[in-house]
């Protein structure tokens, strides 16, 4: 993102939409390459990443994480899209769609805290920075194109199922008991995930 903005207002600048478009498209690729995994992963491994990394106390966070992997991916778009809308010269629309999100994330977290805790409060900031990317794509679509680079991202999400799978296995047969075990399913996952991407 910030070594994307003096290029991108460069760009906008001179006329050349055409590459700000390459550029997000592909920055949107390269963030992906490690989130769509992580998110896999966590979502296989998170209640015992907690369990061996913190402690049996924070396994009841296991929701939270889930959903806060979630929110991960939401940022990608959210931060690289207010970042084209702000080298665009439009930090008017990118302020009303951060303004509108906070306001919505305080609202979540006053109705949901209460009833989910720790959850709520993770489905407030997913709901939150998801509407947030909604909105600044909506804006940002009416400056340029804003699209994902269907072939890498699909060589993404088939590695990632595979990852997933090998994991699952993984985690079945050898049942994750220890430190150990954890992080020779991390390792494993790792090297299918980039060996078949």
């Amino acid at each position: 993102r910030y070594v994307l903005y003096p290029r991108v207002s460069g760009w906008h600048a001179s006329g050349e939409i055409n590459r700000a478009e390459s550029a997000l498209s592909r920055a949107f690729t390269y963030s992906l390459l490690l989130a769509i995994p992580v998110v896999a992963g966590g979502f296989i491994l998170g209640d015992q990443l907690l369990y061996f990394l913190y402690g049996a106390g924070f396994e009841s966070g296991t929701t939270a994480l889930f959903i806060l992997l979630l929110v991960q991916v939401a940022n990608i778009f959210m931060y690289l899209q207010t970042m084209c809308l702000n080298a665009f010269d439009k930090p008017k629309k990118s302020f009303i769609t951060t303004a509108i999100a906070a306001i919505l994330n305080i609202g979540l977290n006053i109705a949901l805290i209460p009833l989910l805790g720790i959850t709520g409060a993770a489905i407030a900031t997913l709901v939150s920075i998801s509407l947030n990317a909604i909105l600044s794509y909506a804006y940002l679509s009416q400056s340029m194109q804003v699209r994902l680079e269907r072939k890498p991202i699909l060589h993404i999400a088939l590695s990632t199922g595979a990852m997933a799978g090998v994991v699952l296995v993984f985690r079945f047969f050898s049942g994750v008991g220890s430190v150990v075990l954890l992080a020779a399913a991390v390792i494993v996952g790792a090297l299918v995930y980039f060996l078949i991407l």
